[in-house]
């Protein structure tokens, strides 16, 4: 009977609901999550990027210098081999800006962005254009001039 009540035990989910609550708990924790975002099984590395995604988009999310580490590694990831994580990063630097796009690491997440304009695949590069546009639309003031001649020239 233990092992079945551990194995329907959703820890990502665990994991959300504590740091909405006390993100401050979860400092010894950034270890654990920063090594599933480099994962090697696509599942949990997908699920990783979902989770860590989730809890920098919460109203109010402060990446804080203890889930520094993490966010960079989160913002790595828009670098990653699969196509799907790639864009999975997309969606939540999104909601991120969107959210709040005067946050400290506006700057860090738009450039990884620009760098991202270049990428291989059509759809992340069209994913990209259509993140930075719909944050100039909501604060033109949050986007650098250089992002926006960047987006014009690609």
């Amino acid at each position: 009977d233990n092992q079945l009540i551990k194995s329907e035990i959703n820890y990502h989910e665990v994991i959300y609901d504590i740091y909405h609550c006390a993100p401050q708990i979860l400092s010894r924790v950034v270890p654990y999550l920063t090594g599933k975002l480099l994962a090697d099984q696509l599942d949990t590395h997908l699920r990783a990027v979902r989770l860590v995604g989730s809890l920098f988009t919460l109203p109010g999310a402060n990446i804080c210098e203890a889930f520094q580490p993490i966010f960079s590694e989160f913002l790595k990831r828009l670098t990653d081999r699969v196509v799907d994580v790639r864009m999975f990063v997309l969606e939540h630097v999104k909601i991120c800006l969107l959210s709040d796009p005067s946050r400290p690491e506006a700057p860090q997440i738009i450039s990884a962005l620009c760098d991202r304009l270049l990428d291989y695949d059509e759809n992340v590069r069209k994913q990209v254009v259509d993140v930075i546009c719909d944050v100039a639309c909501h604060s033109l003031v949050s986007i650098p001039v250089q992002a926006v001649k960047l987006v014009v020239d690609n």
